[in-house]
């Protein structure tokens, strides 16, 4: 399993549009990589990383 990191978003953003921007970032992980899957989301000093997770 091999994560490529995609985005960065604030942890207050987030929290008031969770749904919307995790669609977002779902669109342009196809978009840009034609990956359809899951998100990981790691908390690091009030930001969230966004994270696709590829199988091998």
């Amino acid at each position: 399993m091999h994560l490529r990191k995609i985005g960065v978003e604030k942890v207050k953003d987030l929290d008031k549009n969770f749904d919307s921007i995790i669609d977002k970032w779902t669109k342009k992980a196809y978009d840009l990589y034609k990956y359809e899957g899951e998100l990981k989301l790691i908390k690091e000093k009030g930001k969230i990383i966004i994270n696709i997770i590829i199988n091998n």
